[in-house]
């Protein structure tokens, strides 16, 4: 083709991994390539690299102002012919985003994934069940280990951010099953709004960076609500998220015995979703 400046220019083909990320994939249990605009996993996470490759030079070319394109013959004309191509090719002008951007994203994403991940390995290792046994404890502790794990290694390079517990990932997802439930009783129950709110603050106050609603996303598909209705996701029982958010609630308190306002909101939770128990036999 055409000579053309390093950077300068992007094949079409191209732009999804360099506007991608790396992220965890459910399905295979790996982290992979996940295109942002395409809204799908694009293989082995190498072609990620070779994408921020991509995207470095093309940064580093546009530093000085220049532009780059998804034409060679655009490019080739804007650097050695007519620099006004830019105006009259607009529609092939490319906004390669930042390291930062992508990064940000990236650990959005991380967060939800691995809430995502718990909640459908405690559907499906039967943990709704009301399995306490030391294996099955076992069991579930060696898995999400392996998650958070991978969820850490993605967001190491954010330095600002807080490593993500195993514990802390249980408690916010047993938070979001009870909030995903209650929300779908809101038409017969609407008290349920104001419990909602609590439980919402809690989890955002463990986990600031998360998307719980489809209203919140960028993309296409990354929030709670969205994943869990792709997964088909049934949920527990009522009374069993009630029984698991005891717990947590129990913990909470004993770590903030003073927060007055917290013991009272979660009593209200307690006696809300009672109700709709009540209501539901």
């Amino acid at each position: 083709g055409l000579p053309v400046p390093y950077g300068s220019f992007i094949e079409p083909s191209e732009m999804e991994i360099v506007d991608s990320v790396l992220r965890y994939n459910r399905v295979s249990g790996e982290v992979e390539t996940y295109s942002l605009d395409g809204g799908k996993f694009l293989g082995s996470s190498d072609r990620c690299l070779v994408g921020r490759n991509i995207a470095s030079a093309s940064r580093s070319y546009a530093r000085s102002g220049r532009v780059v394109f998804d034409d060679r013959l655009v490019a080739f004309v804007y650097n050695f012919w007519d620099e006004n191509a830019k105006s009259r090719y607009p529609e092939h002008i490319l906004n390669i985003k930042s390291k930062k951007e992508l990064q940000r994203r990236q650990d959005l994403m991380a967060l939800t994934d691995a809430s995502i991940a718990v909640i459908l390995h405690d559907e499906k290792c039967g943990t709704y069940q009301h399995d306490d046994s030391a294996s099955a404890a076992n069991r579930s502790s060696d898995d999400l280990m392996k998650i958070v794990t991978t969820i850490n290694k993605l967001s190491s390079s954010n330095k600002g951010r807080k490593q993500l517990s195993v514990k802390s990932l249980e408690e916010v997802s047993v938070a979001i099953q009870l909030l995903m439930i209650l929300n779908q009783s809101k038409q017969d129950h609407p008290t349920t709004d104001t419990v909602s709110i609590t439980l919402e603050k809690f989890i955002r106050k463990r986990c600031p960076e998360i998307t719980l609603f489809t209203s919140e996303e960028h993309y296409d598909g990354e929030s709670f609500e969205s994943q869990l209705r792709i997964a088909n996701w049934k949920g527990p029982e009522l009374s069993h998220a009630m029984h698991r958010w005891k717990q947590v609630y129990g913990n909470e308190v004993h770590r903030t015995w003073k927060n007055r306002a917290f013991i009272v909101a979660t009593g209200m939770i307690l006696a809300v979703a009672g109700s709709i128990l009540r209501g539901s036999k």
